[in-house]
């Protein structure tokens, strides 16, 4: 996995598309998990790093990412054969 996580992308074109993959539901942790994590990785590190470079497409995502609404479904299964489901909303 963390040939898949480092060096951090840094080309704004791949990061687009993977911002776009990740916005519009394409890549989605229940049907590409190893994706997801290193698509949402490396959006999450170009957008979040404070290194001067593409500022602009920076202040896009950002618009776009607090636009959507992400709803996460997650079961966890207990050792004592219980389970809790847990429904999350997140506005961004």
């Amino acid at each position: 996995m963390k040939l898949l996580l480092e060096p951090e992308e840094d080309n704004s074109a791949v990061i687009m598309s993977m911002a776009r993959q990740l916005l519009a539901g394409t890549v989605t942790l229940a049907r590409n998990s190893t994706l997801y994590i290193v698509t949402l990785h490396h959006t999450n590190r170009f957008m979040f790093t404070n290194d001067g470079k593409s500022a602009e497409l920076k202040k896009h995502l950002l618009r776009a990412a607090r636009a959507c609404t992400v709803e996460v479904s997650v079961e966890i299964v207990i050792p004592v054969r219980t389970t809790l489901s847990l429904s999350l909303s997140l506005s961004l």
